[in-house]
């Protein structure tokens, strides 16, 4: 999936429509919706369209705005343990692409 993804899920006017974001941290949102839609199958596609326009609507899209849009993508999720379990995996992974920016 990745970035190629990236560009179907959310398509260019909608990106057009947002602030502009970094492609890195355009990166780590692609990774972050592949890890969400590989926990809730396909339907994954549409409630993450849905988490980054309210996440990109707040206008926090750097780097730093990345633990607000695992929050808008876990509100996504009714099952409270598949969202616990989302977020401890989603951290883990945010985790892992912040200190390879530092490395």
């Amino acid at each position: 999936m990745g970035l190629q993804n990236w560009d179907f899920r959310v398509g260019v006017g909608a990106m057009e429509n947002t602030k502009k974001i970094l492609p890195l941290v355009a990166d780590m949102v692609a990774q972050l919706d592949d890890l969400f839609v590989g926990l809730v199958g396909p339907i994954g596609f549409e409630l993450a369209e849905v988490a980054f326009k309210k996440w990109s609507a707040e206008g926090k899209t750097g780097p730093s705005g990345l633990r607000r849009y695992l929050v808008a993508l876990s509100e996504q999720l009714d099952d409270v343990d598949q969202r616990k379990a989302f977020l401890v995996k989603a951290e883990r992974l945010l985790l892992q692409l912040q200190s390879g920016l530092s490395s």
